[in-house]
């Protein structure tokens, strides 16, 4: 973190440190810096006689041999026109919206400030998630028959792309397909200046890789084959993470699963913290209880689940991927399981994630487990939802992500089913910790008595507790529910 200060300080003290300078000089000095320079490597690259190495990496072999030098002076006009005519228009523009939106975040203008690492974290993942979507539907959106003839043909015009064509389309397509998507997350995050800046560094080597030609191993996240397949097919592909087997399973899994539980996590705070509206409160089970929910608590659970999504979980998601690729799963990303393997692969996934979280569950109710490992979970007498997977890193890894995905492993299931899933188990992780039950939905009101009681209620669909006598009396459960 230290190094990251000393180089921001030092770019400051070149460009100046006023907001101007930060939000203006910098993303434009770095995209269009970079754009140059990776463009001239790549320019030089294509110029070059092609050794086996070269030939080894090309994508689409023969094409662009030797480049059309003639078709070059067009392209270089009109990428120097979408950056200087539209791209730095558009921040100028912007940046009364960009002070605006930070009226209430005092840091917005103190360009020197370098956020914690968790914080940039947090805005890097949440930009590259509003990016694919947005990115893919105005994509998609302009191929359909009249706009692609009117915004989008002259970017088709590379059926195999070079670098320095990766903005080489109509001004209208720059503005919409390629700087709006950059500009929403840190917009909706109110993001600090060193997190845009680190987030355009990211998406400008991305934009140029993809139209570079070349896939060379050692830029593993920048996969240029998917953008290039686009590029020559022209109706696959619209999306930025494409469907390279090791990000889809690794970053986009991880990506998704998070999503669908901070959408649930909000959702379930918002009620807690207005108590409205009143036809949703009535179904709460601890009336009066958190309302409202505490804030220093939940930044605090919010700062764990966090850790434990994209450090323990993405972490654990690179290792064992190679168990994916033994078993399949990297050959499998556009199928669709029939619907009798999706059906046992999930009724088996529901029984032994039964068994294993009940018995992992309950072996860390033991002594000094407990108090080492399961405690913090235990702090939440009365849950909230977003406290579905606060916790320390070995109970997060044994408890819910091991019993979670056992099912998944011993059936080889394939991504899809993974996805739809790992959404299942989510939902009702937010449910069983929400504190709310909700008619026809997911009934909390047993682990819900696990946190207030502490010995009973260690699994998840009750068998495991009926089986070792674990539930409660039914006196005794009917007067609870």
């Amino acid at each position: 973190m230290a190094d990251l200060e000393y180089y921001w300080y030092k770019l400051l003290d070149i460009t100046g440190d006023s907001p101007v300078s930060g939000w203006i000089i910098i993303p434009n000095l770095i995209s269009i810096g970079l754009y140059w320079i990776i463009a001239g490597i790549f320019f030089i690259v294509d110029m070059m006689p092609k050794t086996k190495f070269l030939i080894k990496y090309k994508l689409q072999s023969n094409t662009n041999d030797p480049l059309d030098l003639d078709k070059l002076p067009s392209v270089i006009k009109q990428v120097l026109f979408n950056q200087f005519c539209v791209q730095i228009p558009f921040s100028i523009l912007i940046h009364p919206i960009v002070h605006l939106r930070g009226i209430n975040s005092p840091e917005i203008d103190f360009v020197r400030q370098v956020p914690p690492m968790w914080r940039i974290t947090l805005d890097f993942i949440v930009f590259e998630l509003i990016r694919e979507i947005s990115f893919y539907y105005l994509h998609r959106l302009f191929h359909h028959p009249r706009l692609y003839q009117k915004y989008h043909k002259m970017h088709h015009e590379w059926t195999s792309p070079i670098a320095v064509a990766a903005q080489y389309c109509h001004p209208l397509e720059h503005l919409l397909v390629n700087l709006l998507p950059m500009t929403i997350g840190p917009f909706l995050m109110c993001s600090n200046v060193i997190s845009v800046a680190i987030w355009y560094f990211h998406s400008a080597l991305k934009t140029y890789f993809d139209h570079c030609g070349y896939n060379f191993p050692v830029f593993l996240v920048y996969d240029s084959t998917k953008h290039d397949y686009h590029h020559m097919s022209f109706n696959r592909c619209y999306g930025i993470l494409g469907d390279n087997p090791l990000i889809l399973w690794t970053i986009g899994l991880n990506l998704f699963t998070a999503t669908v539980y901070w959408i649930g996590a909000v959702f379930y705070l918002i009620l807690d913290y207005i108590d409205k509206p009143k036809w949703l409160a009535k179904y709460k089970i601890m009336p009066g209880v958190n309302e409202p929910v505490d804030m220093s608590a939940v930044i605090k659970t919010a700062k764990v689940v966090l850790f434990n999504q994209f450090v323990v979980g993405l972490g654990i998601s690179f290792l064992v991927y190679p168990s994916v690729v033994f078993r399949g799963g990297a050959e499998t990303i556009r199928e669709v399981p029939t619907f009798r393997k999706f059906v046992l692969d999930i009724i088996v996934s529901l029984i032994l994630n039964d068994i294993f979280f009940y018995y992992s569950h309950r072996l860390f109710h033991y002594g000094w487990l407990y108090k080492k490992y399961h405690k913090e979970h235990h702090e939440w007498t009365s849950p909230i939802a977003l406290a579905g997977i606060y916790c320390t890193p070995t109970e997060h890894i044994f408890c819910n992500m091991i019993s979670n995905t056992i099912g998944l492993v011993v059936m080889r299931s394939n991504l899809f089913t993974t996805c739809l899933w790992l959404t299942h188990a989510m939902l009702r992780t937010l449910a069983n910790h929400s504190g709310y039950k909700f008619p026809f939905y997911y009934d909390p009101r047993s682990h819900d008595y696990h946190h207030l009681k502490f010995n009973k209620y260690f699994g998840v669909l009750g068998i495991m507790d009926w089986l070792h006598g674990t539930d409660v009396e039914n006196s005794v459960k009917q007067k609870w529910k």
